[in-house]
């Protein structure tokens, strides 16, 4: 059996105890605890499910192929998505600003035209 390897909560003495243990003495304060694994209290536990529990074993190597190829879609998706965004952006602000400078230049025609016929109007009544 494994033998774990933990902290006494109450003085910070080490605690070894194997795996499947249902209680464990500290060795320096003799404080009692019920042992728990994965939030299973092994105290309410009787010997057969203790026992059960022991001979689970999940291989989760399948599953990490999944899981590394979900993250690597899940990056280039992403990557995808805002170089989208941002292409759609500078399209978006490179029209706005055209017709802004359209504009602009449209105003300062329209500007020197008032110009020229204010200028012609008082060259014609001498102001």
């Amino acid at each position: 059996m494994k033998i774990v390897e933990k902290k006494c909560p109450n003085c910070g003495a080490s605690l070894d105890f194997k795996v499947g243990e249902r209680d464990i003495v500290c060795s320096h304060c003799r404080r009692k605890f019920a042992v728990k694994y994965d939030g299973v209290d092994f105290a309410k536990l009787s010997a057969d499910e203790v026992n059960s529990l022991k001979d689970v074993n999940i291989d989760l190597k399948p599953f990490r192929n999944f899981f590394i190829t979900a993250a690597i879609i899940f990056v280039i998706v992403s990557a995808l998505s805002i170089t989208l965004f941002v292409g759609i952006f500078v399209f978006i602000a490179s029209k706005v600003k055209s017709a802004a400078d359209e504009q602009f230049q449209q105003t300062v025609q329209d500007n020197q035209e008032w110009i020229d016929q204010q200028s012609k109007y008082r060259t014609l009544n001498n102001f």
